[in-house]
């Protein structure tokens, strides 16, 4: 097995011959369907088959991206034969972010390897241990890990750890970004991404006083990791992942070759500063935004990971050299015995043998065979990916060898390679058929459980009031700031305790200070955000049926929700981007609805408050304000040091009576934001839409979200 792995992107198939030329020991693309890069020009099947057999031609291995949320409609016509007709053009793995295709995978190509997508927002070792128990071989981190949270994963897992390590960032944890699918319709989870975060922002405090110090607030400077290579492999990091699929072959190709010339120097033993240091430059004139970070990979975040004052990718606009195809080298023993059949063995230097017969060799009248004759034709590879730089010839006696027969033989011997070096394409057939699935349609519940969340010590005592509340959710802040209040109240009332929407090591640290064993009685049930979490609450005894899962663990469909049943998991949280018809076709009956919320667009480990005004680990009140004069609340949680965008004004579908007619098990409102008399006015009107049942006109200015539109 290699020590480590330049995995490199292709957005076609010439970029992918580039990279593979430059050194990449791996490359990643994009399907026609379910990739994160929806508008990139992407593979057709032919064009895949071409590329995985380059790559294995040339020692490389080829992942196929189907890191995207799908719909029940998506997996039904699609999903099964798309998967086939990769796993049969001998792919090496799968890249996914949606438990569907997860399952699928496992279920149907259980050969293949399963690499868990940056989008599944692993963000520490708890999270990679729960996916490396269902079946991943591989996790790629969160962008904001550091090498010591990526350590972790190391030393408590044997999966293989894929890291960024060079281009654009994302400000938001990667699969928690909702700001691009609520304000224009185009989500990130599903691959049209329309970057609302390269766009200009004027920050304003809780006085209403602007900031200054750049506009440009949620747009990162690229990442770049040339002198922390040697760190990252120390770390655990086995694939340095080049982000760039919309990136000219130019880019990638030279970014390819430059990550393999300085990991070429750290895997000989050579230091590696001094050459990654005079690569520096070049990397930025073949692309930069403001300049480079390595800032996640040794702190939580800083002023100086932000590009601020301009969002643009820029360049210095110089074309560089091409990459040549780099053949193939082997060796050569031919044999011409009177009497037998003359034979031709290659073999490469890694140790592939490919051997052939030719016709029996007839002794010469006239004219035999000379050596290097011989020697000459058999080296005449034309316009195939190989070059044979050593030559055995054995020829006993004079000879007679036709030049007909020769040919022949070096082309069979070629092809014979060419299979064997391309085993995996050519052997591998998917032989477990799809099963079909029945899907059971909802009824109406007319009294439905009500869950009502909330994030502020006001928010709990106005809550409180309302008896007909099943179900108190309530938010990790206040659990870390006064787990006996908490305890308290849960005696009382049935309370559900909600860990934070990403759970890093920060967080189990906290949690682990003040969780006690009688907790998971106090507790009616808890409820995880994200994989990490998960884990977290199984490792401390919670069992399944206790866990309600958020809507950042998606269950877009029936599928989804059936492995995570299969998992022993039975409460769910159905997400933002279906619309009401797609809702319909899911089965809701153990899931919980969001019937309001001011919608959290971004979770960011990025803090606003710390960058424009200094860290005093206070909440503060800022907001961004964007070029339509629309104002985006941000809270900071200092408690775990985590950032929270919100949408402008509130979503809300209570007043929209069939709600009910969806089959939900329960309702949910889910405060956040909201002083006491807000809280007050949306409780009267669910009181009146959801208890009564009565029409209510809402309060409020709000949106309906996706309940009508949904996304691409």
């Amino acid at each position: 097995m290699k020590r480590s792995e330049i995995l490199a992107p292709a957005g076609n198939l010439d970029i992918l011959k580039q990279v593979v030329n430059a050194g990449a020991d791996a490359v990643y693309f994009g399907g026609d369907l379910f990739g994160a890069r929806a508008f990139a020009k992407n593979f057709s099947i032919e064009d895949a088959r071409e590329g995985i057999r380059y790559a294995h031609m040339h020692g490389a291995d080829a992942y196929l991206t189907v890191n995207t949320l799908l719909k029940n409609k998506e997996i039904e016509q699609h999903l099964y034969e798309y998967l086939k007709s990769y796993y049969e053009s001998g792919l090496d793995a799968f890249i996914v972010q949606d438990m569907a295709v997860f399952q699928m995978i496992r279920t149907y190509f259980p050969e293949i390897d399963v690499h868990a997508s940056t989008q599944m927002t692993v963000a520490s070792s708890l999270g990679a241990k729960l996916l490396e128990d269902l079946g991943a071989t591989r996790v790629v981190t969160s962008r904001e890990m550091s090498l010591a949270e990526i350590k972790r994963i190391k030393e408590t897992t044997n999966l293989e750890i894929e890291t960024f390590v060079h281009g654009a960032l994302c400000v938001c944890y990667s699969g928690d970004c909702l700001m691009s699918s609520i304000l224009g319709g185009r989500s990130g989870n599903r691959g049209r991404c329309a970057q609302p975060c390269r766009l200009p922002y004027d920050v304003y405090d809780e006085n209403g006083q602007i900031k200054t110090g750049g506009k440009y607030v949620l747009s990162p400077k690229d990442s770049c990791g040339i002198l922390d290579l040697k760190e990252m492999l120390e770390s655990g990091v086995y694939s340095f992942k080049i982000e760039g699929r919309m990136k000219s072959s130019n880019y990638a190709a030279n970014v390819t070759a430059i990550y393999r010339r300085v990991m070429d120097e750290i895997l000989e033993g050579r230091d590696p500063n001094k050459l990654g240091e005079d690569f520096y430059q070049e990397l930025l004139d073949l692309g930069n935004r403001n300049g480079f970070t390595d800032l996640y990979f040794h702190k939580q975040n800083g002023k100086e990971l932000m590009s601020l004052t301009s969002p643009s990718h820029e360049n210095t606009g110089v074309d560089l050299p091409e990459f040549a195809e780099e053949k193939i080298s082997l060796s050569a023993e031919f044999m011409a015995h009177v009497g037998q059949p003359m034979n031709l063995s290659l073999k490469t230097k890694e140790g592939d043998l490919a051997y052939v017969e030719g016709p029996v060799v007839e002794a010469a009248s006239k004219n035999p065979a000379d050596e290097a004759d011989v020697m000459k034709r058999l080296r005449k590879t034309g316009g195939t990916q190989y070059v044979i730089e050593e030559i055995a010839v054995d020829l006993q006696g004079d000879v007679f060898l036709p030049v007909k027969a020769l040919n022949q033989l070096r082309r069979d011997a070629l092809e014979q390679m060419s299979e064997i070096l391309d085993l995996d394409t050519k052997e591998r057939t998917a032989d477990i058929p799809e099963e079909k699935r029945e899907h059971q349609k909802n009824h109406r519940i007319d009294h439905p459980n009500t869950m009502v969340t909330v994030s502020t010590w006001e928010q709990l005592e106005v809550v409180s009031q309302y008896e007909w509340v099943d179900y108190v959710g309530i938010r990790h802040n206040l659990y870390l700031e006064k787990p006996e209040m908490i305890r308290a109240f849960s005696k009382n009332h049935p309370s559900i305790l909600m860990l934070p929407d990403v759970f890093r090591k920060k967080a189990e640290d906290r949690f682990n200070m003040v969780f006690e064993p009688e907790d998971l009685e106090r507790f009616s049930m808890f409820m995880a955000a994200s994989y990490d979490g998960l884990y977290y609450l199984l490792s401390k005894g919670v069992a399944k049926d206790k866990i309600q899962l958020d809507h950042r663990i998606y269950t877009f469909s029936n599928y989804a929700l059936d492995a995570f049943r299969k998992q022993g998991y039975q409460h769910f949280t159905a997400p933002y981007e279906l619309n009401q018809q797609e809702l319909r076709y899911r089965e809701n009956w153990d899931s919980t609805f969001i019937v309001y919320s001011y919608i959290p667009l971004m979770v960011m480990a990025n803090c606003t408050h710390k960058n424009f005004e200094g860290c005093d680990k206070k909440l503060r009140k800022l907001s961004l304000e964007d070029r339509y004069q629309k104002r985006f609340p941000v809270r900071n949680d200092c408690s775990i040091c985590m950032n929270t965008i919100y949408n402008t004004i509130p979503y809300e579908v209570i007043s929209r009576p069939e709600v009910k007619d969806l089959g939900f098990g329960s309702l949910r409102l889910d405060f956040t934001i909201e002083d006491g008399k807000e809280i007050h006015r949306v409780m009267k009107a669910y009181e009146q839409a959801m208890i009564e049942g009565r029409a209510v006109t809402f309060p409020v200015d709000a949106t309906r979200g996706h309940f009508k539109r949904g996304v691409e």
